[in-house]
């Protein structure tokens, strides 16, 4: 008896997908799969792939597709990419474990540690320049004290930036 169903029509989400990542130096240096994503690294970029199941789980269109974006100006070549995640996720791939062990979390562990420390790394380098600044401008035009000679008026600072008031 022949099958009377037709097969399923295949859908263009589920196709096989094909894309170039433009940007960054050279070639793809690393890799790692988080939850729902997969995030791809040029020595000086960071890129993050979702397939359509991550973007559409509920499959409402038949047309969605892979989606490619760079997420970072920073890549491989960061010691915080390098050294928490990647090497991380090789460390726990060749471990021994002698209990099962949520995989999926480790490396989304890693990965939001690796985000955090990268965060911290670029407010540290807006606090370098803005400190070098301030030692730039001290030094070409000195230190201006008050009538008394006892207090610095204005302190060098930036009055561009307003500061943020602490939280109650």
């Amino acid at each position: 008896m022949a099958d009377t169903e037709s097969p399923k029509k295949r859908l263009p989400r589920d196709a096989a997908g094909s894309f170039e990542l433009e940007g960054g130096t050279g070639g793809i240096t690393a890799m790692c799969s988080c939850r729902e994503f997969l995030e791809v690294y040029k020595e000086d970029v960071t890129f993050r792939i979702r397939t359509p199941e991550s973007i559409d789980p509920d499959r409402t269109n038949p047309n969605a597709g892979f989606v490619a974006a760079m997420t970072d100006t920073v890549g491989s070549a960061s010691l915080a990419v390098a050294r928490i995640l990647l090497q991380g996720c090789e460390i726990f791939e060749a471990a021994a474990l002698t209990r099962t062990v949520d995989k999926s979390a480790v490396i989304q562990a890693l990965h939001s540690c690796k985000e955090a420390v990268v965060v911290c790394e670029k407010v540290a380098a807006r606090v370098v320049d803005r400190v070098d600044a301030i030692v730039a401008e001290v030094k070409a035009g000195g230190l201006k004290r008050d009538s008394r000679g006892r207090a610095l008026n204005p302190f060098p600072q930036s009055l561009t930036s307003t500061p943020t008031p602490p939280h109650s």
